[in-house]
């Protein structure tokens, strides 16, 4: 949770609250669209990537930043096992 309480989209000419913008999220997840795998499967195993040192949280910064944080891997792995 962001804790935001809003968000406009001025080319759209569209403010959104709380409510909309969870409803506008779950419109785009009910359309079938999945994020992209993060991982390989290989004979049925996936396959996680890590990547340089290993530190305890690394939030939104990918690999290409020399390290994987443990908290990328628990979301990697959650989604491997959805």
């Amino acid at each position: 949770e962001m804790g935001a309480t809003s968000l406009s989209v001025p080319q759209q000419q569209v403010q959104l609250d709380a409510p909309g913008m969870l409803a506008e999220t779950a419109e785009y997840m009910a359309g079938g669209k999945r994020p992209a795998r993060v991982y390989r499967v290989v004979n049925g195993i996936a396959v996680l990537p890590v990547t340089g040192t290993l530190v305890h949280r690394l939030g939104g910064m990918r690999p290409v930043s020399g390290m994987t944080g443990y908290d990328g891997m628990v979301a990697c792995l959650q989604q491997a096992m959805a």
